[in-house]
């Protein structure tokens, strides 16, 4: 297909990524494209942007869900813990455990968007 005569216009174009976005969302923007659909139409394409997702050092996900695996000694278990950690979005989240509760193995937890299996 041909480009379009004359000087190519520039343009910016905000792609907005909200959280929980699936892995090959396609994100359309129509007819924005730089190119005609035919060597007679003027009318443009579209620009399809389709959203990777990385794995994460530390976070799994799994549907609409963010996982965290932390292995507990059995002190921290028994004697109870704390567990501080950083979300994606920069936020703090403490996850503690009073002396005497009961941690069962592969029990989950859910706090805001994430969850952490012990």
């Amino acid at each position: 297909m041909p480009w379009r005569q004359g000087d190519p216009e520039k343009k910016v174009l905000d792609v907005y990524i909200e959280k929980g976005m699936r892995y090959k969302h396609k994100i359309v923007f129509e007819g924005q494209a730089d190119e005609a659909l035919s060597s007679t139409s003027t009318i443009t394409g579209d620009i399809v942007i389709t959203l990777e997702q990385w794995d994460h050092p530390k976070f799994k996900r799994k549907s609409d869900d963010l996982y965290l695996e932390h292995t507990l000694s059995l002190t921290e278990a028994l004697c109870g813990f704390q567990l501080s950690l950083t979300h994606l979005d920069g936020q703090r989240l403490l996850i503690k455990s009073n002396p005497g509760e009961v941690i069962k193995h592969a029990g989950k937890t859910s706090l805001a968007e994430v969850c952490v299996l012990f």
